[in-house]
């Protein structure tokens, strides 16, 4: 209907571009996009607090299973939210995000955390250093160790510290964006300090969407693939490498990137994608096609990304070369066709 609409307007003459309302679709990312990502996020971690808990209370194979499951589940919202990673995650004072994701994690950091008698309670974990925390650190406790280990009270105290401070972080995280808290998607919504201006919170927006897909190719597949380190692979810089999960970690960071270029679902919802409409409409079905590339280079690695990255050499290329494509798609043509400012060169490297 929207692309209808746009074509209308340049069919007979119209300008639309230069009424495009850029404010407005700020408003529906920001309320419809990003504060519902971080809610979802928040009830995930919630739930997996919960099935930690029980899983401590009744250790077995199937309670263990479930908390794996809520796992996989909390970290969808977490990994689709990355094209927010800024402002409340990365700046101080808050700068949460390494409280909640600082990967590849380090495995014998959270290994001698447990085999230690450094407290493991949630205070100690709050207070602990970025690796011994966060999504990297349950990756491993939650999916090296078996059954029998974590029935161990340390081990049990330790996982359901993790899931604690894991949720903490994400409530910080939703009251530092939404309206009733700190605001900041009020600051983005209307340009304000940092932000120059709703044209700055756009280069931003659009920056941010470019800056996603540029660490999908490069840190979460190119880097272990070898891409940076003259072919020789290092599964020591896979994302997730006890859990299996590398890939849908990187599948959802550019879903992310998708669902804030169109903007939620229904007919009063903008996005970035409108805004393209109004300006070049003929470049969206390249975009549209470029998504599909990507989505369907995904579906044909086998997996895990750790056996991929030697195994199935042909099928990771050509991810990290679709990736690519559709990154060089944001970087040139629809930041030119918007008109915004990118402040780092994202079309480097192989």
């Amino acid at each position: 209907m929207r692309r209808l609409f746009f074509a209308l307007f340049f069919l007979f003459g119209c300008t639309p571009a230069e009424s495009f309302d850029r404010q407005a679709m700020l408003e529906s990312i920001g309320l419809e996009v990003v504060i519902p990502q971080y809610e979802l996020l928040v009830e995930r971690t919630v739930a997996l607090e919960s099935a930690a808990a029980t899983f401590c209370a009744e250790p077995s194979a199937d309670t263990l299973e479930a908390t794996r499951a809520a796992f996989r589940s909390a970290k969808e919202p977490l990994k689709m939210a990355e094209p927010w990673a800024f402002g409340p995650y990365t700046d101080s004072p808050l700068r949460l995000g390494p409280e909640i994701d600082l990967w590849p994690g380090r495995a014998a950091t959270v290994d001698d955390r447990l085999a230690g008698t450094d407290a493991v309670d949630v205070a100690a974990i709050e207070a602990a250093g970025g690796y011994a925390k966060g999504f990297p650190a349950l990756d491993h406790l939650l999916f090296a160790y078996q059954l029998e280990a974590l029935r161990d009270e340390r081990a049990c105290t330790y996982l359901r510290s993790l899931t604690s401070q894991i949720r903490g972080v994400a409530e910080e995280l939703l009251a530092a964006w939404a309206p009733s808290g700190g605001d900041y998607i009020g600051l983005f919504i209307r340009g304000e300090t940092p932000f120059a201006g709703v044209q700055g919170s756009t280069s931003v927006l659009v920056e941010q969407l470019i800056y996603t897909l540029e660490n999908v190719r490069e840190l979460k597949i190119g880097k272990p693939f070898g891409k940076r380190d003259s072919g020789v692979v290092q599964p020591e810089a896979i994302e997730a490498p006890d859990s299996g999960r590398s890939l849908q970690d990187a599948e959802d960071a550019v879903r992310g990137t998708e669902r804030a270029y169109r903007g939620a679902e229904g007919e009063a919802s903008l996005g970035v994608e409108d805004l393209l409409l109004a300006r070049r409409p003929e470049l969206a079905p390249e975009i549209d096609a470029g998504f599909q590339r990507v989505y369907d280079a995904f579906d044909a690695v086998p997996g895990p990304l750790a056996v991929a990255i030697t195994e199935s050499t042909t099928e990771v290329e050509a991810l990290y070369q679709a990736v690519k494509d559709l990154q060089v798609l944001f970087a040139v043509d629809l930041a030119q066709a918007l008109g915004v400012t990118i402040t780092f060169n994202p079309t480097d490297g192989d």
